[in-house]
């Protein structure tokens, strides 16, 4: 779609986002629910060590796209969090901010993880520097956390 958009002789937007959580209840778990749900369940929580992301806090998400909607800002943004990580870290980080058993996390690999599952790319971290340049303050992992954690 980005390409069929971006192709064209128009002016356009196009704003990416990448793992969003939220700290609201909703239906849909997002992977910190996930991970929240695992450890309340006293149940492995699997790390990859050799992936990379970038985790969104959704307030965040909500506050670039209002920006998008006020403005004409014509290009390509990456409204994602401050900070890249391995799904490892932000296990870790999970349950030392949350107070779980960090025992319960367990590295892993994506050749373990994903073994008969679509291949994972090593690096998924998006670069939000763009997007802070036009003032909006994206949270770190550990800053969308103690959010988190001060709302639930």
């Amino acid at each position: 779609g980005e390409l069929a958009v971006s192709t064209q002789d128009i002016e356009f937007s196009i704003v990416r986002i990448a793992y969003p959580y939220i700290n609201a209840q909703t239906p849909k778990k997002d992977f910190l629910r996930r991970i929240i749900e695992r450890f309340q369940t006293k149940q492995k929580v699997y790390g990859l060590t050799d992936h990379i992301f970038t985790p969104t806090y959704i307030d965040d998400i909500a506050q670039g796209l209002d920006l998008f909607l006020s403005k004409n800002l014509p290009g390509i943004y990456h409204v994602v969090g401050k900070r890249h990580l391995t799904p490892y870290e932000a296990a870790i980080e999970i349950a030392d901010k949350l107070h779980f058993d960090p025992n319960l996390v367990e590295k892993t690999t994506r050749g373990e993880f994903f073994k008969g599952r679509a291949y994972r790319p090593f690096k998924l971290a998006l670069n939000n520097d763009k997007i802070t340049k036009l003032g909006i303050n994206l949270r770190s992992f550990d800053k969308g956390l103690e959010e988190f954690k001060n709302l639930n």
